[in-house]
């Protein structure tokens, strides 16, 4: 009993007197998080990477979306019958306004776009004062001049439509050609 005792503190002796660093326990626990530290690191870069492909796929299919709209939109454009009167070209100008001005509104301070879309407002402005400029005045005003909505407005929709295929092009080239740059949006 004494021999284990005296063996007990012999051990505790040398465990007080050597140094931290010395033991097995030490090292082996300095090991394990030195390879905790390790793989943190690994999954922090691995995330970050994980999540810059996400939002660059994100703005990669905003764009695309955002194509389907305005081709949408240019075909609208190209289908604009020759009798259309006053209230329907009033409702389509809105419309594709609407859309336009929606569609291009995130991307209106990119030096890409920037251009084309004040070009873009500025034709829909233009449609809109020589739509102005065809309103009838009275019940019969359509019917006295016919085709005048239409003469009045073909060159402005023709306008519109090859600003917006511009932009199809921009975009377009965009999100296929170059991808999609991490400050775009």
């Amino acid at each position: 009993m004494q021999d284990t005792l005296n063996a007990a503190l012999s051990r505790l002796a040398d465990a007080i007197t050597r140094p931290y660093w010395q033991h097995a326990e030490f090292l082996v626990g300095a090991l394990i998080s030195a390879f905790g530290v390790y793989f943190s690191v690994r999954a922090f870069t691995e995330a970050r990477k994980a999540k810059k492909a996400a939002t660059d796929a994100g703005k990669i299919v905003r764009m695309q979306t955002v194509t389907v709209e305005l081709a949408e939109v240019s075909e609208k454009l190209d289908r604009v019958p020759s009798d259309i009167s006053f209230d329907d070209a009033r409702d389509l100008l809105a419309e594709i306004s609407r859309r336009l001005r929606r569609f291009t509104a995130p991307y209106r301070k990119e030096v890409d776009y920037a251009g084309t879309i004040t070009e873009l407002k500025d034709a829909l402005a233009e449609a809109k004062d020589a739509l102005d400029a065809v309103r009838p005045t009275d019940s019969q005003g359509e019917s006295v001049a016919p085709r005048a909505v239409y003469n009045a407005m073909e060159s402005h929709f023709s306008g519109i439509n090859n600003i917006v295929a511009d932009l199809l092009g921009l975009f377009e080239k965009r999100s296929t050609d170059r991808g999609v740059e991490t400050d775009a949006i």
